[in-house]
């Protein structure tokens, strides 16, 4: 069963599934280094990529689907994966903020 907040995110129950909770994806999301849009070529597939805490902790990835009226559906919350690290460069990505930090 979806768990539902008031800000229209759905938490499917797969969210959960790799030990993550709600505030982590959502700190992911907020915090986001890459976001895609119609990730992998689906329409309304989103693919965020953060930080759990802040850029120096861990990276999440964080996909959701856009539907309307409700706003998100979060299916998958994970340490990102080697493939989308190396995919999306985020090590590249994290040292030039480490360096502003």
């Amino acid at each position: 069963m979806a768990k539902r907040n008031p800000l229209g995110v759905v938490w499917a129950a797969s969210a959960f599934k790799h030990g993550f909770e709600p505030e982590d994806a959502i700190t992911a999301i907020l915090g986001a280094i890459v976001h895609v849009e119609d990730y992998e070529g689906t329409p309304g597939l989103r693919l965020w990529i953060g930080p759990r805490t802040d850029v120096r902790g861990e990276i999440l990835e964080v996909i959701a689907e856009v539907v309307q009226p409700d706003g998100l559906v979060v299916f998958h919350v994970d340490r990102i994966t080697e493939q989308r690290r190396r995919d999306h460069r985020v090590d590249q990505i994290l040292d030039r903020l480490k360096e502003d930090i």
